[in-house]
């Protein structure tokens, strides 16, 4: 499909090439020619991508609803580009807060306004910062990729990120405290099977998401020299894995409590494969009756039996990644080791994150800006300095 717009002797045309057939129309002469040209344009290719046919041209033509055209996306752009656990997020979005808010509306209706009038509502609605940001995201890829089709000249939902996070505070993440933290393990470790123990422990020790421990495979880990790496992740569907978030695999350095623990399951692991005439399984943390760990099974009612098992409030999950990173960080691990252990990109993301944590100097330092004690000018109600 090819809509051009052309001057030609004088005047501006619009020229489509469509299955195979040609057809031309004079719109205009001048800089009002050529914008209605333009704009004309736009509406065409819109109606054409929506399965309209060349008499677009002697009629106003009619723009795809932003829900016929996003579906398209989902359905070609996206589920190509992206991995499934990205795919499914976006789905999401689309069919829980963008399709309720756009989904009747023409691609070329959406405006600005209407923009700005979603992500207002939300904020109003309570809505979580971060799922604001992802539906604003996701709109404004769909409507980029409209832009790319010659759908849409400009992009309503762009450069709103300072409307997104508006008026609300930065989210705090959710961690157990080091007492928690040792009163789960040792519930764990004192009322549950074996296999649970290691597989807690591991996400305590080394920060490593849900999905990337359970799919760590034994030829991982060089418990040796006691790190493992990260080279994949478990989706939601059982037995799927994709490459690590970032797309890149990662060292992570082991504590030697988790070593001991490990090389310990390993041995008991081999044994009882041993027994059932099985070889040693590739996966170091398998379900009770095989196989990869259910993650939706794990959340939903493993995890939230331990949490009550240890008389603990509820947090998800990703609170043991949050409270590994939050303790080494108080402990005064440096931002850039914590970063690599965790997978992020810098050590300016993790501590954006997680920099609220790290303990402040002693607060006498802010005394040196006071006056000395005998300046004449000293205000009579200054802390007296270091040392005073």
């Amino acid at each position: 499909m090819g809509v051009l717009v052309q001057s030609w002797k004088g005047a501006w045309w619009i020229k489509v090439n469509h299955d195979g057939k040609r057809k031309a129309k004079r719109v205009g002469e001048g800089p009002g020619g050529k914008k209605a040209a333009e704009a004309a344009a736009v509406q065409i290719r819109a109606a054409l991508a929506a399965g309209g046919s060349l008499d677009a041209l002697d009629g106003k033509p009619k723009a795809p609803t932003f829900a016929e055209y996003g579906r398209t996306w989902l359905d070609t752009t996206a589920a190509v580009q992206c991995r499934p656990s990205t795919l499914l997020q976006y789905e999401t979005a689309f069919r829980v807060h963008l399709s309720p808010a756009f989904g009747a509306v023409a691609l070329d209706a959406i405006t600005p306004d209407k923009v700005r009038a979603f992500v207002a509502k939300a904020h109003a609605a309570g809505r979580a910062r971060n799922t604001i940001r992802r539906d604003v995201a996701v709109l404004a890829a769909i409507l980029n990729t409209a832009i790319r089709d010659r759908l849409l000249t400009s992009n309503p939902a762009a450069r709103l990120g300072k409307l997104v996070s508006a008026g609300v505070e930065a989210e705090a993440v959710e961690i157990l405290t080091p007492n928690e933290l040792v009163t789960l393990l040792a519930t764990v470790e004192a009322h549950d099977c074996a296999a649970l123990y290691p597989f807690v422990l591991t996400l305590a020790r080394t920060g490593l998401r849900l999905g990337e421990a359970v799919a760590l495979e034994w030829r991982d880990l060089d418990l040796g020299q006691r790190t493992l790496m990260v080279r994949r992740t478990a989706t939601r569907e059982k037995g799927v894995t994709n490459a690590p978030k970032n797309g890149k695999a990662r060292r992570v350095d082991v504590s030697r409590q988790l070593a001991d623990v490990l090389a310990s399951w390993r041995t008991l692991q081999a044994a009882e494969a041993a027994v059932e005439g099985k070889p040693a399984p590739a996966l170091v943390f398998q379900s009770i009756k095989g196989g990869p760990v259910h993650m939706t099974t794990f959340r939903e009612k493993i995890w939230t039996r331990l949490l009550k098992a240890a008389g603990l409030r509820y947090v998800k999950p990703h609170a043991l990644r949050h409270s590994y990173a939050s303790h080494l960080l108080a402990a005064g691990v440096p931002p850039l080791d914590v970063a690599a252990q965790l997978g992020h990109h810098s050590a300016g993301f993790t501590l954006k994150v997680y920099g609220h944590v790290i303990p402040r100097s002693d607060r006498r330092v802010a005394d040196v800006l006071d006056a000395a004690p005998d300046a004449p000018n000293r205000n009579p109600r200054a802390t007296d300095p270091v040392g005073a």
